[in-house]
């Protein structure tokens, strides 16, 4: 099922948590989140029920364009306001149209 898209200016929020440092290769956000999950309810006031995972990189993570492969290219997008598409479900039924 494909929702359809939204365009949105999001409001600032603050969040309450735990953090951890990892990386892709040494990705432990399963025992960040069982870490978490116990102790959600110590949580006083919150405005809702959802639950984020934010993942924050270091300005310089995605930045060496360097080791681009030959028969690749780089693509950088701009901050801005943007159409958010979300889907759920499997990808099997859909049908992608090629620009080629």
């Amino acid at each position: 099922m494909t929702i359809p898209p939204r365009i949105e200016i999001l409001p600032g929020k603050k969040f309450i948590g735990k953090r951890m440092t990892m990386s892709f290769t040494g990705n432990r956000t399963h025992d960040l989140w069982r870490s978490f999950m116990p102790r959600r309810k110590d949580i006083r006031n919150a405005v809702d029920t959802q639950l984020y995972s934010i993942e924050i990189y270091p300005p310089s993570f995605f930045t060496p364009f360097d080791t681009v492969p030959d028969d690749m290219e780089t693509l950088e997008s701009p901050e801005g306001l943007y159409a958010v598409f979300l889907h759920r479900g499997p990808v099997s039924g859909q049908r992608v149209k090629s620009e080629n």
